[in-house]
């Protein structure tokens, strides 16, 4: 909440929450608090995975906190009740990702383990 009134102190017009786990957690709160648009990614990535299926099931991963909230979960069914929601936390990407390893070997396994029961 700090970030976004500092934000508002420089005088932004529009606040996008571009962190998944942020939006999951503080959307709300955040755009209930301030009286310019709040914006969050979770809903925009559901809308284009209902969209997207084919099968009427979404794989979706992210950090355990985004998980564990069922944000995207409660998204994808606003637009499709119906979508079975295949969720798996993978809390090593974030450290990987910032390491810069997306083409290492110890990524690729990582990425095997985690991915292992959606893939089936």
């Amino acid at each position: 909440m700090q970030n976004s009134m500092y934000l508002m102190e420089m005088g932004i017009k529009l606040l996008i929450i571009a962190c998944n786990t942020s939006s999951a957690i503080s959307l709300y709160s955040i755009r209930n608090s301030l009286d310019i648009p709040v914006l969050g990614v979770i809903e925009p990535g559901a809308k284009a995975a209902v969209a997207a299926t084919r099968n009427g099931a979404i794989g979706v991963i992210g950090t355990e906190v985004t998980i564990k909230s069922g944000a995207y979960r409660r998204a994808i069914h606003s637009h499709n009740g119906g979508v079975v929601v295949y969720e798996q936390s993978c809390p090593l990407f974030v450290p990987l990702v910032e390491e810069g390893w997306l083409n290492d070997e110890i990524t690729e396994a990582v990425a095997r383990k985690y991915l292992k029961g959606l893939m089936r």
